[in-house]
């Protein structure tokens, strides 16, 4: 897709905790870590005017139940295209932890 596009994209083997990268536009992960995790990593990686895509499984709606008692930030769920029963997380503006 990021070629159909003519978009710039870097896919980094990395371990998160370790990436030096300045703060990015767009951040994604996918099997990666519970949705409570991932935001804080979230925080760290991406411009707070950014997004962030996470595709997550069966139980996402327990990751996203578990995130929003430790953060108050704003999302979007977009359905699935491969598993009607997961979705995709779209982050918006985090305002912190709880």
């Amino acid at each position: 897709m990021a070629r159909d596009l003519d978009l710039p994209v870097a896919v980094l083997a990395q371990r998160a905790e370790t990436l030096a990268l300045p703060p990015q536009d767009m951040v994604s992960a996918r099997a990666f870590a519970p949705l409570e995790r991932i935001i804080g990593h979230v925080v760290r990686l991406r411009r707070a005017t950014g997004h962030a895509l996470l595709p997550k499984g069966r139980a996402y709606h327990k990751e996203l139940d578990a995130a929003l008692r430790l953060w108050d930030f704003e999302y979007k769920l977009h359905p699935s295209m491969t598993d009607p029963d997961a979705a995709i997380i779209e982050i918006g503006a985090i305002h912190g932890q709880r």
